[in-house]
């Protein structure tokens, strides 16, 4: 599967951004599944800073799934389900425009109710991609 859209970062602290502006985001995976619904947060590639949101950025090229997560990877999130968190994540920007503000939660759907991961658009205060 090849992707078009990124997932990048603009720095604001005081909204819960540190990664560095403009730095690739990826999804840690969850470290325990079992935890109750709620915000996750994305990371940054270089900085490994947390970061609340994320903004689409559509790439001229394609990118696969494989070279994504080889980008990505370090020592500390090499388990088991990072490539399955990161599908999530890419499958969900690639449906989006560019510029799109996007968060990542836990939610509770189905029966009996499992806990998923979703990647989602956000709508900030005043109708703007730009943070507060």
């Amino acid at each position: 599967m090849l992707f078009s859209s990124l997932v990048m970062a603009r720095f604001s602290p005081q909204n819960d951004c540190f990664a560095e502006e403009g730095e690739l985001l990826f999804l840690d995976p969850p470290e325990a599944p079992e935890r109750g619904e709620g915000p996750h947060w994305f990371r940054g590639v270089a900085s490994r800073r947390a970061s609340r949101y994320g903004w689409v950025r559509k790439q001229d090229g394609w990118l696969s799934l494989d070279n994504f997560v080889e980008i990505c990877r370090t020592e500390g999130n090499v388990s088991a389900n990072f490539a399955e968190t990161q599908l999530i994540m890419l499958s969900a920007v690639e449906k989006l425009r560019d510029n799109t503000p996007v968060a990542v939660d836990y939610f509770r759907r189905g029966v009996p109710p499992k806990l998923e991961l979703h990647v989602h658009r956000v709508v900030f205060h005043g109708g703007s991609g730009d943070l507060a």
